[in-house]
């Protein structure tokens, strides 16, 4: 998607839902939370196309490392080997190597092509490869040997990881569910019996229920995300 298909639809997605529900029952305070809600939806899925996308080019990152290990291995140059990466893995890795390759191509800095990724993948493994490459080439030693070193490591941290998810997933999946339980519960009864949620977005004491519902579910998220988020 293009940046500016990715700001139309953020914006149909402001207003849409909330003229079609001012259309189909006039209330200000209802339009105004789906308007809140569609400002921060698309971020929010944003962040989490790019955890997506972080998360993938680290699982790959090992077996990346294994092809470009093999590759010095055959007797080909690192320039060489990071181009058998772009051929025999897919994206995301394939695509931020293939930058790589194409700035070395023309002439930069591998530490510095290599540092624009980890940066801008935000990952620790691919600063620890940087920092292994630049210091090879600066005091010499086996490359083939250290990429298996790292390559190894890389994997028992996934490993670690992994279990770690395992543990967590029932408090995550209860956060979910308990968080998202009330919020669909007040859309339903908005469906089937209008009248008996009116009062929330008529009244005075309903809307001062809202806020402190809405506040009360944000402290809730925050909570169980700050529990379960191990760091590593």
């Amino acid at each position: 998607m293009h940046p500016e298909e990715f700001v139309l639809l953020w914006i149909l997605i402001i207003f849409g839902p909330a003229a079609l529900s001012f259309t189909v029952s006039p209330s200000l305070l209802r339009a105004i939370v789906l308007i809140l809600v569609g400002t921060f939806a698309m971020p929010l899925y944003l962040k989490m196309a790019i955890n997506k996308r972080r998360i993938l080019f680290e699982r790959q990152l090992g077996d990346a490392l294994m092809v470009i290990s093999n590759g010095l291995r055959a007797g080909f140059s690192f320039p060489q080997a990071l181009d058998n990466v772009t051929k025999d893995l897919a994206d995301p890795i394939g695509s931020e190597f293939r930058s790589v390759g194409r700035e070395l191509q023309l002439g930069g800095d591998i530490e510095i092509a290599l540092t624009k990724v980890a940066v801008r993948m935000n990952s620790g493994d691919m600063k620890l490869l940087t920092t292994s490459v630049v210091v090879q080439q600066q005091v010499g030693g086996n490359l083939a040997e250290i990429l298996d070193t790292i390559s190894q490591t890389i994997r028992e941290r996934l490993s670690i990881k992994r279990s770690v998810k395992t543990l967590t997933a029932q408090g995550r999946i209860s956060g979910q569910i308990i968080g998202f339980l009330p919020i669909a519960l007040l859309m339903i009864l908005s469906v089937l019996n209008p009248a008996y949620v009116q009062p929330f977005f008529t009244t005075t004491y309903g809307h001062m229920m809202l806020v402190i519902s809405i506040v009360m579910e944000c402290i809730g998220f925050f909570v169980i995300h700050k529990i379960v988020d191990i760091k590593f």
